[in-house]
């Protein structure tokens, strides 16, 4: 099959990339190289993987793309077209590299280097046998033969001396040396850890709580975090968490440690896009996402959420930052022609599905007209429109097709995810529609090639941390034309067995309000269902899913995964 090069975008570097630094790890920090006048200090420069294929090179009948020198500035100073490379000795696992690859450099004349000055190099050798030797001792995986390795220009007497080191990527085992084989890499989800939601956690810390996530998820794929997961993602709001760059924190208790690894400030299907991409490219085949919540910790969440309006024209105001959901509540039913009835009919069906997951937090026997009936708060919204807060914690083990065929699980495939934010301006967006939502699922429905979402999908599981959004998020998905959303909740099509179940989970209404994580949970109970495995909640015979997310207030920020199994 033909292939295709390892498409970076020119922006990125090693370090965004892999998560390490090749300069940090092998050249003292701004040492001189040789007595070259060009590239004084090795730091200059760093490699970039070009996109395309005017002198590639063959390795193991694999294409790799050029190579191009640049600077810290990204400048492009020379192009190093790779000519004659092969690895004539690579032998089987266990055995050792006995020769070196030959390659056939060009002389570089003058400007090549921030300083200037002259830098002539002769063809010469990369890889002498004394240095093409695995990082690692012991390491018998030969079937990415570049990893670990580093490429040195020689200029002189061998690898101890004259020499400018490149620092050069390491390409990973999915990325089959030189990238994915033409069409589109599938990504599956293989693992799902869910710690039980409940109001307050005084026995466990936010660091216990995702351990337990994390254990559990690894155990439902069957792996091993140090051995077989490639990048590590956390979804946190550091303002929520209680501390700056939150992601210093979170590797111990995933299993981490000294791994690549990020945070996405967002919701948890930002973080699940971030998956699927990284693992669609080639850099890896197996990924975890984690987000959790500790709001039980959170002296002053209305504060935090306040914190996040405009400090000009909207934060010096005042009031409960709810009091936004109540204005948009209204807002919205006066467009779409919903109606309060039908917001209690939501909170209804969503407290009491809860009573059949074993997870959920806040589940209850509650009626329309309990519901209906409770306090006001800002009108129309009351108290039982609110999801309540949870403390709890989700873990997803995302995987390239070839390692999903290996898991122990059956694959959840992401046949299409999306994401949008509208603006964050509360004067100048939209309160009776989600148009966030709107344009993240038309981003996934044209990647699942999706084309009547109303008759597309056997579960939904969507947004409720006000009872209003289900409404509101299930018409701006398509699946329900403007004003009748309401209409299927008092009918019961939204129930488990109804026409349409949404939220049988329980949603957040049932379940708990976990801040960042309620993407993931909504992603992981539809992935539960998909695989027959949601236990007394289960919708037989669930084979394709929506999923939508919101991030919550003030934001206007959200995202749309839809999810299959089978071919």
């Amino acid at each position: 099959m033909a292939q295709r090069p390892l498409d970076l975008s020119p922006g990125w570097r090693d370090t965004e990339l892999f998560g390490w630094s090749p300069m940090e790890e092998v050249i003292p920090s701004r040492q001189p190289v040789g007595a070259m006048d060009g590239p004084r200090f090795v730091a200059d420069c760093s490699i970039q993987l070009m996109p395309w294929h005017a002198s590639p090179v063959r390795v193991l009948d694999r294409d790799v793309p050029n190579v191009e020198v640049v600077s810290d500035t990204g400048e492009a100073l020379r192009e190093l077209p790779m000519k004659g490379a092969n690895f004539p000795a690579l032998r089987v696992r266990g055995r050792s590299v006995e020769d070196y690859m030959q390659v056939s450099v060009p002389k570089l004349g003058r400007g090549f280097g921030k300083r200037g000055g002259t830098v002539e190099v002769d063809s010469g050798e990369v890889f002498p046998k004394d240095c093409a030797k695995p990082r690692h001792e012991g390491d018998t995986d030969w079937r990415d033969p570049l990893r670990d390795f580093r490429f040195f220009l020689d200029h002189g007497s061998g690898c101890n001396a004259g020499q400018t080191f490149i620092p050069i990527a390491r390409f990973r085992r999915a990325a089959g040396l030189a990238g994915v084989e033409s069409g589109e890499m599938k990504v599956g989800i293989v693992g799902v850890g869910i710690t039980p939601f409940r109001p307050t956690t005084p026995e466990f810390s936010w660091k216990e709580l995702t351990y337990d996530g994390a254990q559990r998820a690894y155990a439902d794929a069957g792996i091993d975090p140090r051995e077989d997961v490639d990048t590590f993602i956390t979804c946190a709001e550091d303002y929520y968490e209680g501390f700056g760059i939150f992601d210093e924190f979170t590797p111990d208790q995933l299993g981490a440690v000294m791994r690549p690894m990020h945070t996405v400030g967002g919701d948890g299907i930002a973080g699940l896009a971030n998956a699927f991409m990284i693992i669609q490219s080639g850099i890896a085949d197996i990924a975890v996402v984690e987000s959790h919540s500790k709001a039980s910790d959170i002296l002053t969440y209305e504060g935090i959420v306040a914190h996040g309006l405009d400090p000009i024209w909207n934060k010096p105001l005042g009031g409960h930052p709810n009091l936004i959901a109540g204005l948009e509540m209204d807002a919205y039913l006066r467009a779409s022609g919903n109606t309060t009835k039908d917001c209690a009919a939501v909170v209804a069906k969503n407290r009491q599905a809860a009573l059949h997951n074993p997870i959920a937090g806040h589940a209850a026997r509650v009626t329309p007209e309990q519901a209906e009936g409770s306090p006001a708060l800002w009108a129309p919204l009351r108290e039982l429109d609110v999801a309540p807060l949870a403390d709890g914690c989700v873990v997803l083990v995302v995987a390239s097709e070839k390692a999903a065929r290996n898991a122990r699980t059956t694959p959840v495939w992401i046949r299409g995810i999306g994401w949008a934010t509208e603006t964050p301006s509360l004067e100048t967006r939209d309160w009776t529609t989600s148009p966030a939502t709107r344009i993240a699922a038309s981003m996934a429905y044209a990647m699942a090639k999706v084309r009547n979402p109303g008759q597309a999908f056997d579960i939904a599981e969507i947004d409720d941390r006000f009872s209003y959004k289900e409404l509101q998020h299930l018409e701006a998905l398509g699946v329900a034309r403007k004003g009748q959303a309401g209409k299927m909740a008092r009918r019961g099509d939204l129930t488990a067995g109804g026409k349409f179940p949404t939220n049988v989970s329980g949603g957040s209404l049932g379940c708990g309000n976990v801040l960042e994580a309620c993407g993931l949970h909504r992603l992981a109970e539809a992935v539960l269902q998909l695989r027959g495995d949601a236990g007394s909640h289960q919708v037989d015979g669930a084979r394709n899913a929506i999923v939508q997310s919101w991030r919550g207030l003030p934001a206007a920020s959200g995202g749309v995964a839809i999810l299959g199994v089978g071919k």
